[in-house]
């Protein structure tokens, strides 16, 4: 038999009171270490042999079956933070540099906002949005470029 309740209020402070003596136990805070075992121990064999499989994976193709799962948050991810490392070891070639700089800057923006779209759901304002689409048409423009 289920039993009624009034008010939600009731019942949060009854899910938030544990009954038996293995709830008190279990939910005790000093605990956290015997909960692991119960709940995550017989996953890490599994866990570890995936994540070797993943390693080796990307070592031989350049991508894991991981990737695949969510692959526009990978390649923004992969392209976000390679031409933020061509830019910070750009070699400078003159009056051209200050130019390029702005390009990289653009295209670095476009792919971070990105990452933070697919990641946090957030939304643009306008300006934003202005830079994140120059950013997409620069990378689509300048692609063969990205070289050091």
């Amino acid at each position: 038999m289920t039993k009624q309740y009034k008010t939600a209020k009731e019942m949060l402070e009854e899910l938030d009171n544990p009954k038996s003596l293995w709830d008190r136990f279990i939910l005790n805070p000093k605990m956290n270490w015997l909960r692991w075992i119960i709940y995550n121990l017989p996953d890490v064999p599994r866990d570890t042999y995936n994540e070797i499989k993943y390693f080796i994976q990307r070592g031989k193709r350049g991508y894991s079956d991981r990737d695949l799962w969510n692959l526009d948050c990978y390649l923004a991810t992969l392209i976000f933070s390679s031409v933020k490392s061509l830019k910070d070891n750009y070699i400078k070639y003159g009056a051209c540099e200050k130019e390029w700089i702005s390009v990289l800057d653009d295209i670095i923006f476009a792919f971070e906002k990105e990452k933070e779209i697919k990641e946090e759901d957030i939304k643009l304002t306008d300006k934003e949005n202005k830079r994140y689409k120059k950013g997409w048409r620069l990378f689509n423009q300048r692609f063969d470029e990205l070289w050091d």
